[in-house]
């Protein structure tokens, strides 16, 4: 659905490991799902890597640009370390101790469902292919409130 609306808004990329992939951060991948004949490519914000082997992540194909950029606003932005050019969204930290069911059924499903049509994901991290960190581009309002000040 909103797929190509924030395909537009990429400032750059960079191809990245998934060791490496933080909270908050947006990437792109192609995604090869069981029982599918062919990939997907997803962009997604991730919201935590590694819960049981997999990436949980909202698609933002689910996710309109208003309010992906008002999620940006409440949570804020910052730069990303080592990679200082590239921005990630300020997600305190998610503690998955829970299994991902029930953390989703208890914090996130009514939230997701709202504001963000159900775009919670959870991949196979062995699926996803060609990975690219995004540095996306939010409003300026956004950008100048958070990221001015702590620029180099």
């Amino acid at each position: 659905m909103f797929y190509n609306s924030h395909i537009l808004n990429i400032n750059d990329k960079i191809q990245f490991s998934l060791p490496r992939l933080e909270k908050g951060m947006v990437i792109h991948c192609v995604y090869q799902p069981e029982h599918v004949m062919t990939p997907k490519r997803y962009m997604l914000l991730v919201l935590n890597r590694g819960f049981e082997g997999k990436l949980h992540a909202l698609s933002l194909d689910h996710i309109s640009v208003n309010n992906f950029n008002r999620l940006a606003e409440n949570t804020g932005l910052v730069y990303i370390p080592n990679i200082r050019r590239f921005r990630r969204l300020n997600i305190p930290k998610l503690i998955m101790e829970l299994s991902s069911r029930r953390f989703y059924y208890r914090k996130l499903k009514r939230e997701l469902k709202s504001h963000y049509n159900g775009g919670y994901r959870t991949f196979f991290l062995n699926k996803a292919r060609s990975l690219n960190l995004i540095d996306y581009k939010f409003e300026e309002s956004i950008e100048k409130k958070f990221l001015m000040e702590n620029r180099k």
